[in-house]
């Protein structure tokens, strides 16, 4: 099952309830067929930026196409944090049609940029990354097929996120 992923900030703790202060590990790497630690619940502007994005045109296009009407209920979400521990992002996860082919869509909002999106890409996993850029941890986003694979590093780039490094690798059996 393809899934899409969106991030949005919002108050409240990380992923898995738990913050670095008490001892708890936050969850960092997500993929769209494994479920999320610790749901949350989509803001509606969240839900209304994501369908102002190309891909979520896209998405709203064939989700009126197929006759789904509760766009909502086609995403669920989680916290996670990126810049600060007192500001969470909500990453969410959407269903089909709000997908690729063979990926998930991952976006990253920041609501107190005036919910602009800074970030986003295809892949089957995103990870949120120890290291940071600019007070920002970076986001690895990774794409495999049954021959290849593609990783992509995003380094925050004072407005957005940027892509950084960009490597592809031929399977063998």
């Amino acid at each position: 099952m393809c899934l899409a992923t969106v991030v949005f900030a919002q108050q409240g703790k990380p992923a898995g309830g738990e913050t670095p202060q008490s001892g708890g590990a936050e969850q960092r790497l997500f993929r769209g067929d494994e479920p999320f630690r610790t749901p949350s619940p989509l803001p509606p502007e969240a839900l209304s930026t994501i369908l102002a994005t190309r891909e979520g045109k896209q998405g709203l296009e064939d989700a009126k196409n197929r006759g789904i009407a509760d766009v909502a209920s086609r995403f669920s979400a989680t916290n996670i944090h990126l810049h600060d521990y007192h500001q969470a992002e909500l990453l969410v996860i959407g269903k089909f049609p709000f997908s690729g082919a063979d990926n998930d869509w991952f976006w990253i909002l920041s609501p107190h940029m005036g919910a602009r999106v800074l970030l986003f890409c295809g892949g089957n996993s995103l990870e949120i990354m120890k290291e940071g850029t600019a007070g920002y941890r970076d986001v690895r986003c990774i794409w495999y097929g049954p021959d290849t694979e593609k990783e992509e590093l995003y380094r925050y780039g004072g407005r957005a996120y940027k892509l950084s490094k960009r490597s592809w690798r031929t399977n063998t059996h």
